[in-house]
């Protein structure tokens, strides 16, 4: 699981996160400054996904998290085989 990361003054749980939360801001200055545009509907499917993928996110964060609770340690990645090791 990836650590936490500071970005501008804030603290997020993963690189996850913190995209999602760029991409909250994004969409909130999106639905701010529409200048009249009638998308109340895409705007709304899109808030509603947005919210979606952070509920994703948070949920396997915490699955992971029960995971390293009961044991779950990382694996070692195995060496190429023929790679130069010098």
């Amino acid at each position: 699981m990836s650590k936490s990361i500071r970005k501008a003054g804030q603290s997020y749980c993963s690189y996850l996160c913190y995209a999602i939360s760029i991409e909250q801001e994004h969409l909130e200055h999106v639905i701010r400054h529409n200048n009249g545009q009638r998308m109340d509907d895409q705007l709304t499917e899109a808030w509603t996904q947005l919210v979606a993928a952070a509920d994703a996110v948070s949920e396997y964060r915490s699955t992971y998290r029960q995971m390293l609770a009961k044991g779950l340690r990382w694996p070692h990645k195995p060496t190429p085989t023929g790679s130069d090791q010098s």
